[in-house]
């Protein structure tokens, strides 16, 4: 493998189809049903390299929705597209990192009108605590973040950096409060697409 080689990490990747089933239901036709098997296979298919998580996402929709895709003979049926992708190996001190977006389909081509970035299980070593015991050596705390990345959060200006977020925070606190806010402010301080952060310790 040469120096600017990456490497093959798993992800695991949901998508959730909003469509017309009327036809489907009445005739009991496979015709009128998704192959999801095939579009499960068509997104594996000679995948190229992705530069983030991000770039995954909109290489999905775009999948989806190219002529002669194998959503095309449902096309006008499908009206909303959901994606979520997870990184199964993600950055250190934290469990998963991944992105949520969901998309309507007008015009032959997905109008993005969410992105959700999220950390689940990050492990902060910080100082924290009342009584001077607690206050001698550092603890593991526990969080979860939930980023609101606005309709614009797939696009490569507003990518969220996930290694920079899930870097050891580094407090000496009193209070959960207070750590919730220094973790929220610096994720917000990483990526002006970023509306709102949610936090859960």
């Amino acid at each position: 493998m040469q120096p600017h080689e990456g490497t093959l990490q798993p992800i695991h990747v949901t998508s959730s189809l909003m469509h017309d089933v009327k036809e489907a239901a009445k005739t009991d036709d496979l015709a009128h049903s998704i192959n999801y098997s095939d579009l499960a296979k068509e997104l594996i298919r000679n995948e190229p390299v992705f530069a983030s998580l991000e770039e995954l996402s909109l290489h999905t929709y775009d999948a989806f929705s190219q002529k002669n895709s194998l959503l095309d003979k449902h096309r006008g049926k499908v009206s909303e597209l959901g994606i979520c992708v997870i990184q199964l190996g993600p950055p250190l001190h934290c469990a998963h990192v991944g992105v949520e977006s969901a998309a309507t389909f007008n015009e032959d081509m997905w109008t993005i009108m969410c992105v959700r970035h999220f950390v689940d299980k990050l492990t902060c070593h910080v100082i924290i605590g009342v009584n001077p015991a607690e206050r001698l050596e550092k603890q593991d705390a526990v969080s979860s973040m939930s980023i609101d990345s606005r309709k614009d959060g797939l696009q490569k200006e507003q990518w969220i950096d996930f290694r920079t977020i899930t870097r050891t925070f580094t407090s000496s606190l009193f209070t959960i409060e207070a750590l919730a806010s220094s973790v929220a402010h610096k994720t917000l301080l990483t990526s002006s697409s970023c509306e709102s952060v949610v936090f859960q310790g």
